[in-house]
């Protein structure tokens, strides 16, 4: 769990250089045009960087992912991701605030409990989107005291991870329920999601 968390910081690693096959796009049958596409969705091409950005950083960490990685996963060229965004701190923010959005939405739907946190996290992986919403987030937590900075919502998510924790703790008697106990049994989900990622190019595609 430790080796993946720090994957930034040892670029040489097998799992970084796994992490460069990961990431390899699907090669286009038509030349890459330069900038946005005409006709094309605006907030669509958005939604589009932002699910490769979930991807990128998930595997590289915020340090050793560039937007040259987010654009190449996104077939656009590095110029287009400054149409939507500035660097690659704002990318960056809006990829966690959206793995947010996916993974811990559904819980105020369906409150997390000591007897369905499993289930519930199950469900999380048996998603794609979710999968690697769920790996970012994992691997963003477990370095939320340096990415504060980066990243202030950092912060808010795992605040909010320990609310649902001490709510679903409330239900039960049992002291292997403790919010704190149940803290970890989701990070650690999450940042063991983010060890398995798909060791294909072909496993990685955009949705």
């Amino acid at each position: 769990m430790a080796t993946r968390v720090a994957l930034a910081d040892a670029p040489d690693t097998q799992l970084q250089r796994r992490a460069r096959l990961n990431l390899r796009a699907v090669p286009s049958t038509e030349a890459r045009r330069v900038g946005r596409p005409p006709g094309s969705d605006s907030e669509a091409r958005r939604r589009t960087l932002i699910s490769a950005a979930i991807r990128v950083f998930a595997c590289r960490g915020f340090d050793a992912a560039t937007l040259k990685d987010v654009a190449d996963l996104a077939d656009i060229t590095r110029p287009a991701v400054h149409h939507y965004f500035a660097g690659k701190t704002p990318l960056y923010q809006a990829a966690l605030e959206r793995a947010h959005e996916i993974v811990m939405a559904p819980w105020a739907c369906s409150p997390l409990t000591p007897e369905n946190l499993d289930t519930l996290l199950d469900e999380l992986e048996s998603d794609a989107a979710a999968r690697w919403a769920s790996a970012l987030l994992g691997t963003s937590l477990a370095q939320a005291g340096r990415l504060a900075e980066v990243a202030p919502q950092i912060t808010d998510i795992a605040e909010e991870v320990k609310r649902f924790c001490r709510n679903g703790a409330a239900t039960s008697a049992s002291p292997d329920h403790s919010a704190d106990a149940l803290a970890a049994r989701i990070v650690g989900r999450w940042v063991l999601t983010a060890a398995a990622l798909p060791a294909t190019a072909d496993a990685v595609g955009l949705s």
